[in-house]
């Protein structure tokens, strides 16, 4: 709710300024002001709130009134700030003053003999003025109607002071939280304090603290590492369980193979390796399924030098050791073999 307030203003020895109104006013504690002044051409309403820069600026007259707001400030605010006046301020002071002028004050209403005068208007009763709603902005290229024409005197039911600034009453406020008694909302001319809304719904409770058992959370790690420990020790074991198995088959199945593989690279007596010619010509016949060596004529061999070397290359590939780990023991036997006579016999023909 709204109520008017108003404290009496000592007249100013020149222009009425911002440092005289703060000087004077009665409630204790730091404020800032907002003064009402007309706006041009009776736009917005006929009249905007205006911050003065500082303490020597002149205070507007709007309608014979000076109609201000004030918004506590805490005590722990920093000092308010002294600004420059504009360059036009001069300039607006005269518009204001132009403008405060055709709205002169007022006599009160006569009374006529027997009749009722009219009452003051309560604390409750709200703002003493209305205001029309804001006009629209006019372009100014249309033409402007007469300001004495345009704008409409209202009616006032009480007498005003040209020097009276309607304020909070005279008790101080208790302290308390401070609300923004800068409504920007109408025409409202109170000073009275704005409680700020109730938040709305109620607060969630607080989510409990959670207290961590630090032994529990050692123990839950310990058991991760030896988790961990254990699993690396099982495939560790497993693999060293599979070479050993690989081992002994490879043992197995050499032993299956080792008189064909003797046969095929070594000479009947058994003491060297056949010519280099010779293996390639024949190492069809000890290759396992699906092997890509293809059968080699041994006229091929003979057609030139470095052919020799050429199927010699690709054969080494073919049964590297390195190229069978993934395959069956019985292959990984013969690879072996084929790769070591291989190996030798070409050792052989190149020191010849």
């Amino acid at each position: 709710e709204r109520e008017m307030a108003a404290f009496p203003l000592p007249a100013a020895s020149a222009a009425l300024t911002l440092g005289h109104v703060r000087k004077h006013f009665p409630v204790p504690g730091r404020y800032h002001f907002r003064f009402k002044s007309p706006s041009i051409d009776g736009a917005f309403g006929g009249y905007i709130w205006m911050d003065l820069a500082n303490d020597a600026e002149v205070v507007p007259i709007f309608r014979g009134d000076v109609s201000m707001k004030a918004l506590r400030l805490p005590d722990t605010a920093d000092a308010p700030r002294s600004l420059e006046s504009m360059p036009n301020s001069s300039l607006a002071a005269a518009a204001m003053a132009s403008a405060s002028a055709s709205f002169p004050p007022r006599s009160p209403p006569e009374v006529s003999p027997g009749s009722t005068p009219p009452r003051a208007p309560s604390p409750d009763s709200g703002p003493l003025e209305q205001h029309s709603p804001p006009q629209q902005f006019r372009p100014q290229l249309q033409p402007q109607v007469p300001e004495q024409q345009a704008q409409v005197p209202q009616q006032r039911v009480r007498q005003p002071s040209p020097l009276v600034a309607h304020s909070e009453p005279s008790s101080p406020p208790p302290p308390g939280p401070m609300g923004d008694l800068m409504d920007f909302g109408g025409a409202g001319l109170g000073l009275s304090a704005v409680p700020s809304p109730p938040l709305s719904g109620s607060a969630s409770p607080p989510s409990p603290v959670v207290v961590l058992d630090r032994e529990k959370l050692r123990a839950e790690r310990e058991a991760r590492e030896q988790q961990r420990v254990r699993d690396a020790a099982a495939r560790q074991a497993e693999q060293q369980r599979k070479e050993e198995q690989l081992k002994a088959d490879k043992v197995t199945e050499g032993n299956k193979v080792d008189a064909e593989m003797i046969a095929w690279a070594k000479t009947s007596d058994g003491q060297s390796y056949k010519d280099i010619k010779v293996l390639l010509s024949t190492m069809h016949n000890v290759t396992w399924p699906d092997c890509q060596w293809k059968e080699l004529p041994l006229s091929e061999l003979m057609s030139g030098p470095n052919t020799v070397k050429k199927h010699y290359r690709k054969a080494i590939l073919i049964c590297h050791p390195d190229k069978q780990s993934e395959a069956d023991p019985e292959q990984q036997v013969r690879a072996d073999r084929i790769f070591q006579a291989l190996n030798e016999a070409f050792k052989i023909s190149g020191d010849q």
